[in-house]
């Protein structure tokens, strides 16, 4: 479209693809509204404040969705370094009108990813504000990931405005049920049966962000694709000591009763 290269999306991050658990299920929602009720609910930020945790998974899913179902609505799905570059060569060229274009007249959904990153970068805001504005004017879907918009500090007051009034859906820390919930999920294809003890195991020391605990089970994965031989809990244990140790100097969680595990939930929605 206009000349402006399409970003490359992650083929993995499609929203069938996307695990739900208690502390993404709103913003899961909130990216299928985004998809099924076009410009309804306007714009929708998906937040969340540690990277890893799924937002630019919702994104990209929302993207890949409307181009599998939705091929006549045209969207884009761009992060903030992207946009950065694509701005300062618009400038630099004198292709502003074109670059508004590409993000206002030849799309129906825009998707920002990063808002986080717009700090401390006002002339890019101010670029950001005319697109927001034609897009808004004209009832065309808006979607920003990032971080929660206050506590984004170096925002001009046009921009905070504009996504004071947005559909904000967080993204929490998954708890410890859902952690093994996820787990559970991430290990279903493991060639070996994995002890329950195991699971249990990383929930109980891998805290914070799923990408970790996607990693701990990549790991153990693989150990049991090459070695024809039972994983037990002493083999994780110093198989996953890195990830644990890094778990633990961010700061860790305690174990809660799993009893009524939000996995159950999962499998039956």
């Amino acid at each position: 479209m206009n000349g402006l290269q399409e970003y490359m999306l992650c083929e993995k991050n499609t929203l069938e693809n996307f695990i739900v658990i208690e502390e993404n299920k709103i913003a899961y929602e909130s990216a299928l509204m985004a998809v099924e009720k076009h410009g309804q609910y306007n714009p929708i930020y998906i937040a969340g404040n540690e990277s890893g945790l799924g937002v630019t998974h919702l994104l990209q899913g929302i993207a890949w969705k409307l181009k599998k179902e939705k091929p006549v609505r045209r969207f884009r799905y761009v992060d903030c370094d992207t946009f950065l570059s694509q701005y300062i060569d618009a400038i630099t060229n004198n292709k502003c009108s074109q670059f508004d274009s590409a993000y206002t007249g030849e799309i129906d959904c825009f998707l920002f990813d990063g808002a986080q990153y717009l700090d401390g970068k006002p002339n890019l805001q101010n670029g950001l504000r005319i697109i927001f504005d034609g897009l808004f004017n004209a009832g065309k879907q808006i979607v920003f990931g990032g971080r929660v918009p206050c506590e984004i500090p170096g925002l001009i007051g046009e921009i905070s405005s504009r996504l004071s009034f947005a559909v904000l859906t967080e993204i929490e820390v998954p708890a410890y049920n859902s952690r093994l919930a996820l787990i559970r999920k991430f290990m279903e294809k493991c060639p070996q049966k994995i002890d329950n003890g195991i699971l249990e195991l990383i929930a109980d020391n891998i805290s914070g962000s799923i990408s970790p605990l996607r990693g701990a089970c990549e790991r153990l994965r693989l150990h049991s694709t090459l070695v024809d031989e039972p994983v037990t809990v002493e083999k994780a244990r110093g198989l996953l000591s890195d990830l644990f140790n890094a778990s633990k100097n961010n700061g860790s969680v305690e174990k809660p009763n799993v009893q009524g595990s939000i996995y159950t939930k999962l499998e039956e929605d």
